[in-house]
């Protein structure tokens, strides 16, 4: 039997809402969750804008190299 696309649609939906809904394990987590505000998924580059996007990959690059240079400092001295 085929689906109809708003049916599809609707329930593609209510998965992605049933996922987002993560149980806390302690109150400390529940308590951070929804007061604080703290984010209980992963960021989705893809989903942001370009300008956003490329500033935390510059931000990551430049984590790493300047990771590798405190190894190399470290390691010559």
């Amino acid at each position: 039997m085929q689906k109809h696309g708003t049916q599809q649609v609707r329930e593609e939906e209510e998965h992605l809402i049933h996922r987002a809904e993560i149980q806390s394990f302690n109150d400390a987590t529940e308590h951070n969750r929804t007061i604080l505000g703290v984010p209980d998924k992963k960021v989705d580059l893809k989903s942001m804008p370009k300008p956003l996007r490329w500033f935390a990959y510059c931000v990551g690059i430049l984590f790493v190299l300047m990771v590798i240079g405190m190894l190399i400092q470290y390691l010559n001295g």
